[in-house]
């Protein structure tokens, strides 16, 4: 089923999680592979679920190229590129602007990215912050809106 999964346009995939039980967990299963394949190049696999965990709590979204080669589903450049870059937007928290931005910094230490770059952009966007991490040639670049 996964085969058939990998070949399926998302609008496919989306017929068939509508089709039955068997074909959405293969599906969602198809999903979650992608997400984990990707993810891993930035995350070590044990902290992926604490990596969930801060997107839900903190209310960020991932973007960038690491979103175009999850959501690829055919054999087309994104599935033959390898993005170096992670992009994550962190909104700020009523009362203390930086709590989300420190929780993300704390976890991003912890799994043994080093801050490379801290840029106050208050000059051309004066709600935006955004700090760069490096590890192993991989950059994740953390934006937070004040």
């Amino acid at each position: 089923m996964y085969i058939v999964s990998a070949q399926c346009s998302w609008k496919d995939l989306i017929s068939m999680i509508h089709t039955n039980k068997v074909f959405r967990q293969a599906a969602f299963q198809f999903i979650r592979t992608r997400i984990k394949i990707f993810l891993c190049q930035f995350i070590p696999a044990d902290n992926i679920g604490t990596f969930f965990d801060l997107i839900g709590d903190t209310n960020a979204a991932v973007f960038g190229g690491i979103v175009r080669c999850i959501m690829s589903t055919t054999y087309g450049i994104y599935r033959l590129v390898t993005p170096d870059c992670f992009d994550l937007v962190v909104p700020s928290t009523v009362g203390s602007r930086m709590s989300n931005f420190g929780r993300w910094m704390r976890f991003l230490t912890a799994i043994g990215y080093e801050e490379l770059l801290s840029h106050d952009t208050s000059e051309d966007f004066p709600s935006l912050h955004t700090v760069v991490y490096l590890v192993k040639g991989k950059f994740f670049l953390l934006y937070i809106f004040l």
